[in-house]
């Protein structure tokens, strides 16, 4: 059997609800973790933190898509946005719990970003890392959709997530498709590969423009840091993107 098929009996035997189910089972895993990761201490956290900057001080309204323990929200605030501005919404209660715990001004919501939580026109900006290839097709439309909805005219998205080329590589996958993949903390999930043509598209379909299209590799600094990370890296020829866009006026 080849390694496609191999992935595709995987993926049948999976929980539908896998991802909220790991991320509950390994919440504490997962923030003492994902702190650590190299491709956050030098891609992730460094791109939220250069949107965050960019961003008008004052009352600027950020959402936070897929918020888990708080890790994008605290990058945000060291950055100058207001906690009481921030809203989070994630689907694991038990990483909301700890987000509430160590941000309590800021909101927490639990729940399904594929469900409608905030009004029209009622945020500034919208932040999401490392969470839409966790999302079906009709998933990531329906975020797509809200997310659009929720911004002000104007307002501003950005979304980093693992390259199409390294899930590509990491799937056996040439077009769009799934594949499960075993998480850093622990635990399996579902992935879905979508190449760098469709996945702009898809924001474009939404009504997004897009001002900004990041192909990104683990940088020479973390050579001395995390050299065996670094060297596992080269391998692929990126692995993040970053896509920056807004709401038209």
């Amino acid at each position: 059997m080849d390694k496609l098929h191999k992935m595709e009996r995987t993926r049948k035997k999976l929980d539908p609800n896998i991802q909220k189910t790991t991320y509950d089972r390994d919440a504490k895993l997962f923030k003492e973790k994902s702190q650590q990761l190299s491709t956050w201490i030098y891609i992730g956290g460094p791109e939220i933190d250069k949107f965050a900057k960019s961003l008008p001080k004052g009352e600027t309204v950020v959402w936070d898509q897929g918020s888990a323990s708080g890790r994008v929200v605290k990058r945000l605030i060291e950055n100058g946005v207001k906690p009481e501005n921030i809203i989070g919404v994630e689907i694991s209660p038990d990483q909301v719990a700890i987000a509430r715990k160590e941000i309590p001004q800021a909101t927490f919501i639990v729940g399904d970003l594929a469900t409608k939580h905030l009004k029209d026109n009622s945020i500034d900006a919208a932040t999401q890392h490392m969470v839409c290839e966790h999302l079906d097709d009709a998933t990531l439309n329906k975020v797509n959709e809200f997310t659009f909805d929720a911004l002000k005219p104007g307002g501003r998205y950005i979304v980093v997530l693992t390259h199409p080329s390294k899930t590509a590589i990491s799937s056996g996958l040439s077009g769009s498709g799934s594949f499960t993949t075993t998480f850093p903390w622990g635990g399996e999930g579902l992935n879905y590969h979508r190449t760098r043509e469709d996945l702009i598209k898809a924001y474009k379909d939404a009504g997004f423009e897009i001002d900004g299209v990041k192909d990104l590799k683990m940088p020479v600094e973390a050579k001395k840091t995390h050299p065996d990370d670094y060297q596992k890296y080269q391998k692929y020829p990126y692995i993040r993107i970053s896509l920056d866009m807004h709401k038209p006026e």
